[in-house]
């Protein structure tokens, strides 16, 4: 290696860099699929969804209807837990003094993940596998009265800094009181609940008045998740829920409108239905970038062959040297493999250093969220090493069969080109493929440029720059026309439009 630097040098960075690149990629990878799947029996929990027909279409949706899940959980004998729950979003919401005589502060929850909550949610996902807990209150009955509700720690650190939360009121939208009766850690990044302040579903109930019964109706945002009883299987249980639907909803709802379970491994990558982070990432996406990780490191292993066998030349009487003082070809080989498995070490050092650099500048680009740096992450450590090992046998194999294989005496005298000749074809055949490989990357890499360009600069047909969005508090239609008829007298304002969500 000192005597042949820029040899060295090239095979280091260029194998780091595809040790590197795949380390990051089976980070993500191993992310994505995470979600959700430390709980307890999560194979067999599952989300009711709703696939309809409309106009000939098949329409996936989330919602069910409100009775849903009371039915379930009386008529369903598969099911073990039943939880309901409609999620929110923002919320505006004011802090009082003890007394709840003065307004202490008044803030708006624009991203904070604002629930309506069944207590069963907390039978059914218990985040075993995760630092989630509860820091005050009992899961058992926190959630069973209306208007009590359940913050997480950093939420109830914003509200009531350097206080106890328990047994604070909150007024939720300037209307109703909102009683705390637990407070719990903040959940894991890769979960798809993104909640923050969950109010009990029982206070939702006291507002829906006949829409509890009505079975037609029905809102994306208020979901079901069940847990099966062991043995239970998937397509049965689903025949039993369209009974029961179309005995309890009508045949002639049941006709268009169908409930089905969907598995909790598939809510993270399902882009049908979607989640409660409105992020999803399919297994195809998953894969391709698994594959890429792939081809990655493999034109890596390319260069290294290409670069090793070629340097055969230089070292042909090195090794006609050692064969005439005594070594075997099996020496050779370990040395060669030796000698590979020094540069494969060195560039995973090289490459798990890079990959930490990287998690922690970019780990928000690459929406990868982990507490545990990648160097103390025993799942990375030993990845790395069955990399180290794949490579220096995969790689170096060829390399040490091709220059052991040196006859002495031709070697000494400098006459092995012929042999070397004989496996041009096959290192051409290799940078071929290694340019085709390239090609690929090359122009996948221009055509998303591309569309990011598009995405960012496509003419939407009218001004952007000159819509101003304003969050508003609560929904009541004669505040809403008041305010609407103060600025429609400003002079600076064209026109003015409400909607429920941006």
């Amino acid at each position: 290696m000192l005597k042949n630097k820029s040899t060295a040098f090239i095979n280091i960075t260029g194998l780091a860099l595809g040790i590197a690149c795949l380390l990051i990629i089976s980070t993500v990878v191993r992310y994505e699929l995470s979600f959700d799947q430390f709980h307890t029996d999560a194979d067999r929990i599952y989300r009711v969804v709703r696939v309809s027909q409309v106009d000939g279409e098949t329409e996936y949706r989330t919602g069910v209807s409100f009775p849903v899940p009371d039915a379930l959980k009386t008529d369903l004998t598969s099911v073990e837990e039943v939880a309901s729950m409609l999620y929110q979003g923002g919320v505006q919401a004011a802090i009082y003094d003890d007394d709840q005589s003065k307004e202490v502060r008044q803030l708006y929850e624009e991203d904070e993940g604002v629930v309506f909550l069944d207590p069963a949610f907390f039978n059914i996902f218990d985040f075993k596998g995760t630092d989630f807990h509860w820091i005050a209150g009992n899961k058992e009955t926190a959630l069973h009265e209306p208007f009590t509700l359940v913050l997480t720690e950093s939420l109830a650190n914003k509200y009531f800094p350097q206080e106890d939360a328990l047994g604070k009121i909150i007024k939720v939208d300037n209307r109703y009181d909102i009683k705390v009766t637990g407070v719990v850690s903040d959940f894991p990044a890769n979960s798809d609940f993104p909640f923050t302040m969950m109010v009990s579903y029982a206070t939702l109930k006291t507002f829906l008045g006949d829409g509890a019964s009505d079975w037609s109706s029905v809102s994306d945002v208020n979901q079901c998740f069940v847990r099966l009883n062991k043995g239970a299987i998937q397509a049965e249980v689903e025949t039993q829920i369209a009974k029961i639907h179309a005995d309890r909803g009508g045949k002639d709802l049941a006709k268009f409108r169908s409930y089905k379970l969907e598995p909790l491994s598939e809510v993270h990558t399902d882009a049908r239905f979607g989640n409660f982070r409105n992020r999803t990432v399919s297994k195809e996406t998953i894969w391709a970038i698994a594959i890429i990780g792939f081809f990655l490191i493999f034109t890596a292993g390319i260069n290294f062959v290409n670069l090793t066998t070629a340097h055969a030349v230089i070292r042909s009487k090195e090794v006609g040297i050692r064969k005439v003082m005594g070594s075997g070809r099996m020496h050779l080989i370990s040395q060669f493999l030796g000698e590979t498995f020094i540069i494969t070490l060195l560039s995973g050092m090289v490459a798990l250093a890079s990959a930490e650099l990287v998690m922690i500048f970019a780990g928000n680009i690459l929406q990868v969220h982990s507490e545990k740096a990648l160097i103390k992450d025993p799942f990375i450590l030993l990845f790395l090493l069955v990399i180290i090992v794949l490579i220096t046998v995969l790689a170096g194999i060829y390399p040490a069969l091709v220059m052991s294989g040196f006859n002495p005496v031709a070697a000494i005298k400098n006459k092995i080109n012929s042999k070397v000749q004989r496996g041009v074809g096959l290192r051409w055949g290799l940078v071929t493929l290694q340019f085709v490989i390239a090609q690929v990357f090359i122009i996948g890499t221009i055509v998303v440029i591309r569309q990011m360009n598009y995405f960012r600069n496509a003419d939407m047909g009218f001004d952007q720059e000159a819509v101003v969005t304003v969050r508003l508090p609560g929904n009541r239609l004669n505040t809403l026309q008041t305010l609407k008829n103060q600025w429609e007298s400003e002079g600076n304002i064209k026109a003015i439009s409400f909607a429920s969500t941006v």
